[in-house]
């Protein structure tokens, strides 16, 4: 049976000061019994079976910089402003120090619009793995002040297997008010496949772009940074490890990007990415390790295994005929033939049926006789 535990003693005491305060079989979080940690900056309540938490839980631990309370049961009921805030003072409460705030392997589908608004200080919290469809406009309110923020999904070795996943990133309104963000990272989405338009538009103060580890990822859309090119602020891009097989050049302002990651994507190098050596090479061999720059041609065969980078001039790549096909394009062509060709064999042969069995009967044979006349003299 689940129950609350009480840890008054000098173990959990001296636990708690260092950052490695570990209780477990938690489910009701209650003030009282953390409150031996507030000379404490960082604490872990992670791996329980949280699921409530009392008003006002944190308020004795005024050093508290950092707190874990991944992998429980929170939901958005749990994360409320009168839980995640300081003491009193007068008319209003004073804010918590937090800086870094876990959230992840929770059962949260949204955030109260309000839930940190005592959270000045913060700027960094992580969502990862909670059963988020969409970022609505009640959970961008309540990000709409920190300055980094990890959405819904990262590369780990393990996952949350009652995630629902995520299709489409892309929103009407999406991350609205989170002008303040400085890094984002959109991992680890295993069903995630398109990048919509518009979609990164708020994000005037963004400087790190994280989206790797995503393996049906195939298209970002060319207008997803739509509202960013005039006054470009990101410095980093990150988009390895995707099932990419093409990159719009009007993408972003490239040259206005310091560092670029492309690694392990299925490019398929045609006319498309005739532009990536000469406008992405100087950029990535300048700011990427050699093991950085291993950014390899998956189709057409001719081209598989060379480094796009390496390729030449638009004739090398530009050019269309039938040995050009990749396979997945010569598989199609090959089932479209065949479907043309037996339609056209069980047309005619539909036809010889209809024919063999709607054709008249013969005609009886008919023996004619040969009728002599003859004159024959009336009696008078």
């Amino acid at each position: 049976m689940v129950r609350t535990v009480q840890w008054h003693n000098q173990n959990w005491i001296e636990q708690c000061a260092s950052g490695n305060f570990h209780p477990r079989r938690l489910k009701r979080l209650v003030g009282a019994d953390i409150s031996i940690c507030k000379r404490g900056r960082s604490l872990s309540l992670q791996k329980n079976q949280i699921d409530q938490i009392e008003s006002s839980a944190f308020i004795a631990l005024e050093n508290l910089k950092s707190l874990d309370l991944s992998h429980n049961q929170l939901t958005v009921e749990a994360i409320r402003a009168d839980v995640l805030r300081g003491p009193p003072n007068t008319n209003r409460y004073e804010p918590l120090g937090l800086i870094s705030l876990d959230l992840g392997y929770n059962s949260i589908h949204s955030l109260d619009p309000n839930a940190f608004e005592h959270l000045p200080y913060l700027k960094e919290i992580h969502l990862n793995n909670n059963p988020m469809h969409i970022l609505d406009i009640g959970t961008q309110h309540a990000l709409s002040s920190p300055e980094a923020l990890e959405v819904v999904g990262r590369h780990r070795k393990y996952e949350n297997k009652n995630d629902e996943p995520i299709q489409v990133v892309g929103q009407y309104r999406s991350f609205m008010g989170l002008h303040k963000m400085r890094e984002l990272r959109i991992s680890g989405m295993k069903q995630l496949k398109r990048v919509g338009p518009a979609t990164f538009d708020h994000l005037i103060s963004l400087q790190v772009f994280y989206c790797s580890f995503n393996p049906q990822l195939t298209d970002i859309d060319k207008d997803a940074f739509r509202a960013l090119r005039q006054q470009w602020p990101i410095k980093e891009m990150y988009v390895h490890n995707n099932g990419l097989k093409s990159l719009s050049e009007e993408l972003v302002p490239w040259s206005q990007v310091e560092v670029i990651d492309l690694q392990e994507n299925p490019w398929h190098c045609d006319c498309k990415l005739a532009w990536v050596p000469s406008v992405l090479g100087p950029i990535i061999k300048r700011n990427l390790p050699l093991f950085g720059q291993q950014i390899y041609c998956q189709e057409p065969s001719q081209w598989r295994g060379v480094s796009l980078l390496s390729l030449g001039d638009d004739s090398e790549v530009c050019v269309d005929q039938p040995e050009h096909l990749s396979s997945e394009g010569l598989h199609s062509s090959i089932w479209i033939l065949l479907t043309i060709a037996l339609t056209i064999v069980a047309g005619v042969g539909l036809t010889l049926l209809y024919k063999l069995y709607k054709r008249p009967p013969p005609s009886p044979n008919i023996v004619y006789s040969h009728i002599q006349y003859c004159n024959l003299a009336l009696p008078t």
